[in-house]
């Protein structure tokens, strides 16, 4: 089976991090796995490529600017 989800990567520098960083990454990750409600993005994977921590979630179509922007006027 495909999975056909729209994904999306996103690349924040992070620098040369030091062990015990990479392993509070890790850590922090595996929380965001287990995350499922439906009004939080979809956390897939993440992970370390040169100076970038990398996070691999769903696709949101809509900006958190647009969200509060909404809840605010309604």
């Amino acid at each position: 089976m495909i999975n056909t989800c729209r994904k999306v990567v996103k690349k924040v520098f992070v620098g040369n991090l030091q062990p015990d960083e990479t392993v509070d990454a890790a850590h922090e990750a595996g929380l965001l796995r287990n995350l499922d409600h439906p009004g939080i993005v979809r956390f897939y994977d993440s992970f370390i490529e040169a100076e970038f921590f990398c996070i691999v979630t769903e696709f949101c179509d809509v900006s958190v600017d647009m969200v509060l922007c909404v809840n605010y006027f309604f």
